[in-house]
């Protein structure tokens, strides 16, 4: 077993020839071991029938740490291109989950070893890389970025997953973060903090926080406090959060920072696919394997046949906008989610979903795309999670620029 190391991780390639080992599997069944050595990290399965288990290797590794992986640990695998600009989107996302104790994030590109020392210097990446990799073959993986979540109660399971549900999966702050505990800040650390130029989603946690252990003892301050921070916050998501909060100690009733009912749903329908009730999905799913590409025009009639409110009709819905959004088809996938959101779609996840595709299906500048999304974001009844991620595919679109950091001024 790899011995964990509290050394922060240099940028580095680890270069030795070492072949690829296993572990003992003792009494555990079906887990997978995570081994760091020389040019190969394997997921192994202790199963003897486990010779046709995809593996990960790369002839050059970056960020490789000394460290142990716990039963419990998340991994999400991270395969990118250096070129790709959602890659890099991506990357900046995960950089900012890298040091949770509870999660492994490992980064796999066929690229260059110099074009990967490249991208991690630019974009400050701290989780570990693997160069000219092959591994994205030996997943299946045909369209880049991806994610593949391994299953921290089975390792032998292993999931594709969507960025949107990677935020989902580590949404409640971990006591045991590395970067910051937010549960052992004063109250005017938890005010620095919001008033910092760290990530909306950090803020978002701290004013969470303040919010918790003073603000609704003492609502009148809270009040008075998060109003003074709105006149200069430029952040939609550490907006919105104030708002919320500011409606809170108002009393006045909000609900929309809960879960949608197609965020869970579909982890129902994860956890057990073979339900009854779950045919139609299961049925959606299987016409997607069994065709190469499915038509923009076939998808929206997939949607429209799926208007209900039933669990099934609300996963399928989901799944229809998520192949949208890959879609090789960029103009009929755009005119597609325009459709889907001038229709009124009912869950506000999967209106998230669709907004959140305009980074990928619209060009910058798009005055159409822009234009709605902004008149949406006014009414939107989601205005915790959805108004903020409309503002920013606008912003991106007007400016080019990534929303991540909006302390930087638009061109």
């Amino acid at each position: 077993m790899i011995r964990e190391s509290d050394a922060k991780p240099a940028l580095r390639a680890a270069e030795a020839s070492a072949p690829k080992r296993r572990i003992a599997c003792g009494n555990v069944r079906r887990r997978t071991a995570l081994i760091l050595l020389g040019t190969t990290v394997a997921f192994i399965p202790c199963d003897r029938a486990a010779a046709d288990e995809p593996s990960i290797s790369a002839r050059h590794w970056f960020n490789n740490p000394v460290f142990r992986l716990r039963d419990d640990r998340k991994v999400v695998l991270f395969f990118f291109s250096t070129t790709n600009r959602e890659s890099a989107r991506w990357a900046a996302v995960l950089n900012r989950n890298s040091r949770r104790k509870n999660t492994v994030i490992i980064g796999l590109t066929r690229d260059k070893r110099e074009q990967a020392e490249r991208f991690i210097r630019k974009h400050k990446v701290r989780f570990t890389i693997g160069a000219e990799s092959r591994s994205a073959r030996n997943f299946k993986i045909d369209r880049l970025p991806a994610l593949i979540l391994i299953d921290d109660r089975d390792r032998s399971r292993m999931q594709p997953m969507q960025m949107e549900e990677l935020d989902e999966l580590l949404w409640v702050w971990d006591p045991e973060d590395e970067s910051i505990d937010v549960h052992s800040l004063d109250k005017g650390q938890l005010e620095s903090l919001v008033e910092s130029r760290a990530d909306g989603v950090t803020r978002r946690n701290a004013l969470q926080q303040l919010w918790k252990q003073h603000g609704s003892k003492d609502p009148d301050i809270f009040v008075e406090y998060a109003q003074s921070q709105l006149t200069e916050e430029k952040d939609p998501y550490a907006r919105a959060s104030l708002e919320y909060y500011i409606d809170m100690a108002n009393g006045v009733p909000r609900s929309d920072n809960q879960r949608s009912p197609s965020t869970r749903h579909w982890q129902v329908y994860r956890d057990d696919r073979d339900g009854e009730e779950w045919k139609a999905v299961r049925d959606f799913e299987k016409k997607v394997r069994s065709a190469e590409t499915i038509p923009v025009e076939e998808l929206l009639n997939e949607y429209n046949r799926h208007w209900s409110d039933t669990p099934a009709d609300i996963v399928v819905r989901e799944l229809v906008v998520r192949h949208l959004r890959r879609s090789s088809d960029r103009v009929g996938a755009r005119s597609a989610l325009i459709n889907i959101l001038k229709a009124g779609e009912p869950d506000a996840g999967i209106r998230r979903h669709a907004a959140w595709g305009f980074f990928r299906i619209a060009e910058v500048g798009d005055t159409e795309v822009i234009d709605l999304l902004a008149a949406l974001a006014q009414s939107e009844a989601n205005r915790f999670n959805n108004k903020p991620t409309m503002e920013s595919v606008v912003r991106y679109l007007q400016t080019g620029q990534d929303p991540i950091n909006w302390w930087d001024d638009a061109p």
